[in-house]
C-alpha cells in the first residue's frame, strides 16, 4: 500500500477513467454505471460549493443502502467534506442527541421512514437544537417546498465539471460514526482516509476482490461494516448490488439472478439465509466469500455456511478501528469457528489480565489494540479519547472493552464484552442509557437491564426491576419508552420483577447476579 493515494473520490474517479461504462450498482432492477454515479456526484457536489459548502463541513447521511448513499458521500469526499452517517431505526431521541453532539451544516435524508414523517421531524429538532442545516430529501415525488436530490440531478443549471476545490490528504477528516458508550451517551469517532479507506483495502487485498466481483451487503452503509462493503467494491471497482433492507427471500434470489461473489452480512442475516436456502434446497453456486462480523459468530454458522453458501470471514471490529482482527481465506474453519484470527497486517492485539499485566497464553484479559486503522479522536470528548487509551512499554494501546486470550498460535479468541452493551443482532444496546430513561418511569423502583442469550439475535434485553406494582406489564414500559423516543430495536424484551435488588459490599446493584437470575428464570413474561 505504499505511495497509494486512500481518497475515496480519487479512487472512484480512476475507476470511471479505466471502464466509465462498467456497471457499478443494480438497484431495483436498475443499472448505474460509474460514469453515471459520477456524474450525479459531481453535480451534487457543485451544488453544495453553490450553497457554501467548505471543507470540514459536517454533513448528514441518514439513508437506507441506495445509490444516494454512495452519490452522497462521494460529493462530500470531494469537496474534503465529512460524513456523518445515522442508522435509519434511530428514533426521535437518538436523532436529537447525535445532531446535538455534531451540529451538522446539511442533512441528507428520506422524506420519510415508515409513519415518520422525516420532514417534519428534522425541521422540528433542528428548530428545538437552534441549528440552521441545508435539508435534502429523496423522495419518489418532487417536493416544491424543498430541495431533493433528484431535482439537483436533473438541475441544467448545475454543471458537473467544476474541479476539486480543496486540496485534499489521506489524513484529512473523512467521517463521524456513532457508538455506544458506558456512560450512556453516543460518542462519535473520528476516522481520516488513511485509517478507513486504508483499512478497507487491506481487505480487498485480502479477500481476493476484484473488478469481476459482484458484493451485496445486508448490513446497512450507515455502520462501518456495511460502508466497509461499500468502500471495498469502489477500491475493486466492482459491481454492487443496493438493497434498501435486508430480506432473505429477496437476497437469495439476487444472488442468483446477478452472480453475487461476495455477500457482506451480519450473524442473524446467514442465519435467515440460511434457513430459506435449506427451505427451499436452492444452494447458490456462486458466492465465493461470506464476510461477517458484529457480533459473535458461532460454531455452526461457520460449518453451515461452508456448506450451504460459501467461504466464511468472521470478522472481529468496532466503530473506532474497523476491520481490525479476521481470519483468512486459507484458514480452516476450525479456525474459524473458534477464534477471531488474528490482527491484519501493520497492526497488533495483546491481553491484559485483570493484575494490569501482559496475559499470558491462553489466560483472559481485555483485547488492547494498535495500529493505523484507529480513530483520532472522539468528537468534542477529549477526556474519552485519554480514558480509552493505556500506555505499555512505550506503546499507546486502544482499550477496546472486549475480552478474550490469545492461543499459542497466535490466534485471538473472544471471549465477551465488558462494557455495558447488548448486541442485538449486531445491532448495539447501551444498557446504562436505558436504564436512566426506564429509571424515571413511575412504577420502577430500582432498575437494571441485562443481556439474555438468543438462538437467533444473540443477545436481548432483559429488563430485572422492583416495582410498586407487580402487575405492571412489559407493554406498558414499550409504551413509555416509546413516547420517550427510544429506538424500537433498544426496548426490552423480557421483563423480570423481584422483590429486592442483589447488591455488591460498596451498594451497587450486582449485574453479575442479575445476570444469573435472569438466565435461570423460566417464566419471564414473553415479548
Amino acid at each position: 500500500m505504499q505511495n497509494q493515494s486512500f481518497l475515496l473520490y480519487d479512487i472512484f474517479s480512476n475507476n470511471v477513467l479505466k471502464n466509465p461504462n462498467k456497471i457499478a450498482i443494480i438497484f431495483n432492477n436498475i443499472k448505474i454505471t460509474y460514469n453515471e454515479v459520477k456524474r450525479r456526484a459531481d453535480k451534487l457536489a457543485n451544488w453544495f460549493t453553490l450553497n457554501g459548502y467548505r471543507k470540514g463541513d459536517i454533513t448528514v447521511v441518514h439513508l437506507p443502502n441506495s445509490p444516494d448513499f454512495l452519490i452522497a458521500h462521494l460529493a462530500i469526499s470531494k469537496l474534503g467534506g465529512i460524513i456523518s452517517t445515522m442508522h435509519m431505526p434511530y428514533a426521535r431521541a437518538d436523532i436529537k442527541n447525535a445532531l446535538e453532539e455534531i451540529k451538522p451544516a446539511f442533512i441528507i435524508t428520506e422524506s420519510r421512514y415508515k409513519n415518520t414523517d422525516l420532514i417534519k421531524l428534522f425541521e422540528e429538532l433542528s428548530n428545538e437544537i437552534g441549528i440552521s442545516p441545508r435539508l435534502i430529501f429523496r423522495s419518489e415525488e418532487d417536493i416544491p417546498s424543498h430541495t431533493t436530490l433528484e431535482r439537483i440531478y436533473k438541475d441544467s443549471n448545475i454543471t458537473n465539471d467544476a474541479p476539486q476545490q480543496n486540496e485534499l490528504y489521506d489524513y484529512d477528516s473523512m467521517g463521524l460514526f456513532f457508538t455506544s458508550g458506558t456512560d450512556g451517551h453516543p460518542k462519535a469517532c473520528l476516522h481520516t482516509y488513511d485509517t478507513l479507506i486504508k483499512n478497507a483495502v487491506q481487505v480487498v487485498n485480502d479477500s481476493g476482490l476484484n473488478s469481476n466481483s459482484v458484493m451485496l451487503s445486508g448490513s446497512p452503509f450507515t455502520h462501518l461494516f456495511g460502508i466497509l462493503s461499500l468502500h471495498s467494491s469502489i477500491i475493486a471497482g466492482c459491481t454492487q448490488i443496493m438493497e434498501p433492507y435486508f430480506n432473505p427471500e429477496k437476497f437469495l434470489d439476487l444472488i442468483s439472478k446477478c452472480g453475487v461473489t461476495h455477500l457482506y452480512l451480519v450473524p442473524t442475516e446467514i442465519v435467515d439465509l440460511l434457513n430459506v436456502i435449506k427451505k427451499t434446497n436452492r444452494i447458490p453456486n456462486t458466492v465465493e466469500e461470506v464476510r461477517t462480523g458484529g457480533m459473535f459468530v458461532t460454531e455452526n454458522i461457520v460449518y453451515e455456511t461452508q456448506k450451504y453458501i460459501g467461504n466464511i470471514i468472521p470478522h472481529w471490529g468496532m466503530t473506532e478501528l474497523g476491520a481490525g482482527i479476521y481470519n483468512l481465506r486459507t484458514y480452516p474453519a476450525i479456525i474459524k469457528s473458534q477464534t477471531i484470527g488474528k490482527p491484519i497486517p501493520d497492526t497488533d492485539a495483546i491481553i491484559l489480565n485483570s493484575d494490569g499485566k501482559v496475559a499470558a497464553v491462553n489466560e483472559i484479559g481485555e483485547i488492547l489494540y494498535r495500529g493505523y486503522n484507529l480513530f483520532k479522536y472522539y468528537y468534542h470528548n477529549e477526556i474519552k479519547t485519554k480514558e480509552s487509551y493505556i500506555e505499555i512499554n512505550g506503546n499507546k494501546w486502544f482499550k477496546t472493552g472486549d475480552s478474550g486470550y490469545k492461543d499459542e498460535n497466535g490466534y485471538i479468541h473472544f471471549a465477551g464484552r465488558n462494557k455495558e452493551i447488548i448486541d442485538r443482532g449486531g445491532m448495539k444496546i447501551n444498557a446504562i442509557e436505558l436504564e436512566n430513561i426506564l429509571s424515571s418511569y413511575e412504577k420502577i423502583i430500582e432498575c437494571a437491564v441485562v443481556p439474555l442469550k438468543h438462538e437467533r439475535l444473540g443477545e436481548i434485553a432483559c429488563l430485572v426491576c422492583t416495582a410498586s406494582d407487580a402487575n405492571m406489564t412489559l407493554e406498558e414500559i414499550r409504551k413509555f419508552l416509546e413516547v420517550k423516543g427510544v429506538s424500537k430495536y433498544k426496548w426490552p424484551e423480557k421483563l423480570l420483577i423481584i422483590e429486592e435488588m442483589p447488591k455488591t459490599p460498596t451498594g451497587k446493584i450486582s449485574k453479575g447476579a442479575l445476570r444469573e437470575l435472569a438466565a435461570n428464570y423460566k417464566e419471564l413474561e414473553n415479548k
